[in-house]
């Protein structure tokens, strides 16, 4: 059992090396009013969730942004994406 806890914490160590994702959602929600949050993920090969739906609440994309870097022959992508729904 210790094995198999070693290797799962081991692969999440190693895959967060590679990329980095944050989220940012504010700590205030007001029933009725928009709830705006965004994903920022960087790393080389993204791959975003398909975010239909959260709760039964529809979600809508407001903004989307792409860029790349490339550091001593390194690219890097960062995607950021904001979302939109109502509590």
């Amino acid at each position: 059992m210790f094995l198999i806890k070693f290797l799962i914490l081991s692969t999440f160590l190693i895959v967060s090396l590679f990329s980095n994702v944050q989220i940012n959602i504010p700590k205030n929600v007001i029933q009725g009013e928009p709830l705006l949050f965004s994903l920022d993920i960087i790393g080389n090969d993204i791959t975003l969730p398909n975010i239909k739906t959260i709760a039964s609440n529809n979600v809508q994309e407001v903004s989307s942004s792409t860029s790349t870097n490339i550091i001593n022959t390194q690219v890097t992508k960062r995607v950021k994406k904001v979302y939109s729904l109502y509590p």
